[in-house]
């Protein structure tokens, strides 16, 4: 059991990060091929409407993740008939989720010239183009989505990616030839509905394929229901959280700012973006071998996990913040050119902001895993709120950096700090949480020096050009990851993670 879960867990981490690559990389020559051809108002609509619907998309409740949390056990003792039951629950939610959305979407419609300040390009209608998002956003909860939760319960997430990253580029392949040949932004966007109904055909082909003793069909019993709604409820503020955490950014941005500055922070946080989906890959592949140990062993070793995998994740974090530094500003002269470049404050915010964001990760693992979201509803409404609030207040006196900084204040004091009680609190029950806090601080403490050394040793080296920019890069990731090792070669926990991953590779060795 050991064995396959290591299996589909690096099947998945490589192919998770397959695909983020791809999710990353094409639309990243998307917006510059935008940029070029349209200008930078049309990137910036398309930021804005992305940021509203996915707003909307709280909606979804985390229907989702309560749906693959209870399927473990069913999965674990060939339960099929509750496994279609919550099939079935699941499809008529999507049905209501869809049509709830859409209810929404439209009613929002009046109010989104208030979202804009200045004018938008004289040959767009921004209600049509609102549509397309909308109707984009509902087709995958009428379409087989919810198929999806299968493969992910079965720890075969890689078909699900795999799927995604197909599609995403034959959707990313015709905006692009349309861009080129057309000009129209209007084809451009169409694009999308299509491409993503396709894939969801494609989903439901997979699943019925492999699993056809699967279908939708009869009630799930009162008491798996009341469970499932009340983890739901849970879900449903942390959607909310990080929603409102993602998206409200480029909103006021927009209000306060204009069209300009959404898109030139929308380059920068693609970038961010892009990196933290990469480092995703490994929580969410990790998610569902967790989610088993947790049943089967006890919270002794599973603690005794968390501790080192968060020091092996916080190492990667740091090689990606301290790189990203180093070359963030060259990277974006390059690619944007001066126009289009933010400051250097800023730009320091945004690379702590990518640390941040991962300092909860692992422990998010297991709070998923636990199926804790009920238990952290509190924690989530505060982030919430409180990023909402600092949003609004800082940006309107400081900007862009104020809107960062207050991003940054609710990760790091509510999400983080709050949050990590949750799961010691809940089921970590006999562990002493100041020591998880006390790692944590030594392993910023590390992260910031290590930066300043690299930084001050890379930035000695020429600018301007592709080479002298992956030269740059090149040097960065080995100063940070040499400095690291001096910092942590003699802890336990270094030695910990260095048994762990000889452990693994040997195991993947037998295993081929």
């Amino acid at each position: 059991m050991k064995s396959e879960n290591v299996k589909n867990t690096t099947r998945n981490i490589v192919w998770g990060i397959v695909n983020r690559g791809v999710a990353f990389l094409v639309p990243f020559f998307m917006r510059t091929a935008l940029i070029q051809l349209l200008g930078t108002e049309y990137l910036g609509l398309d930021s804005l409407f992305s940021s509203i619907l996915q707003m909307l998309n709280i909606a979804e409740l985390g229907f989702s993740s309560a749906i693959v949390f209870s399927m473990y056990k069913p999965i674990a003792t060939n339960d099929s008939e509750k496994i279609c039951a919550l099939l079935n629950l699941y499809r008529t939610a999507y049905r209501v989720i869809g049509l709830l959305i859409l209810a929404v979407g439209l009613l929002l419609t009046p109010f989104l010239p208030r979202l804009i300040k200045g004018d938008i390009p004289a040959d767009l209608n921004l209600y049509l183009l609102y549509f397309i998002f909308l109707g984009n956003t509902v087709i995958g909860y009428w379409m087989f989505a919810y198929k999806k939760s299968l493969l992910s319960a079965h720890q075969r997430e890689d078909l699900n990616v795999n799927a995604n990253t197909i599609f995403t580029l034959l959707k990313n392949l015709l905006q692009f030839f349309l861009l080129a040949i057309f000009h129209d932004y209007y084809l451009f966007l169409l694009i999308m509905p299509i491409t993503s109904a396709a894939e969801n055909l494609y989903i439901e082909w997979l699943t019925r394929k492999r699993f056809p003793q699967y279908v939708c069909r009869g009630p799930l019993d009162r008491g798996a229901r009341k469970d499932i709604f009340k983890r739901i409820s849970g879900l449903m503020i942390q959607r909310l959280c990080r929603q409102s955490r993602n998206s409200m950014d480029n909103i006021i941005i927009s209000a306060y700012l204009g069209l300009a500055q959404v898109t030139m922070y929308g380059n920068y946080y693609t970038i961010l973006y892009g990196i933290h989906t990469l480092l995703e890959c490994i929580t969410k592949a990790m998610t569902a071998s967790v989610g088993r140990n947790i049943v089967v062993a006890d919270t002794e070793k599973n603690h005794a996990d968390m501790v080192r995998f968060t020091f092996m994740y916080m190492w990667i974090a740091s090689v990606c913040t301290v790189c990203l530094f180093v070359i963030f500003q060259p990277f974006m002269l390059l690619w944007m050119g001066k126009k289009l470049m933010l400051s250097r404050g800023p730009v320091i915010l945004l690379c702590i902001y990518l640390y941040s964001l991962c300092m909860g990760d692992i422990r998010s693992v297991y709070v998923t895993s636990a199926g804790l979201w009920w238990e952290g509803r509190f924690r989530s409404a505060m982030e919430a709120a409180a990023n909402i609030l600092l949003n609004i207040l800082l940006g309107r006196y400081f900007g862009i950096s104020g809107i960062i900084l207050a991003t940054i204040l609710s990760i790091v004091m509510i999400n983080f700090i709050y949050g990590t009680t949750i799961i010691y609190r809940y089921y970590f029950k006999n562990r002493k949480l100041y020591v998880y806090y006390l790692q944590h601080i030594f392993y910023a403490s590390v992260t910031v020096i290590t930066a300043l050394i690299v930084y001050t040793i890379c930035n000695k080296l020429p600018d301007g050009k592709l080479f002298a920019l992956i030269l740059k890069g090149i040097a960065a990731f080995f100063l940070c990851n040499f400095c690291l090792l001096l910092a942590y070669h003699r802890t336990k926990n270094f030695k910990d993670a260095s048994c762990f991953i000889k452990e693994i590779v040997r195991g993947i060795k037998r295993s081929v």
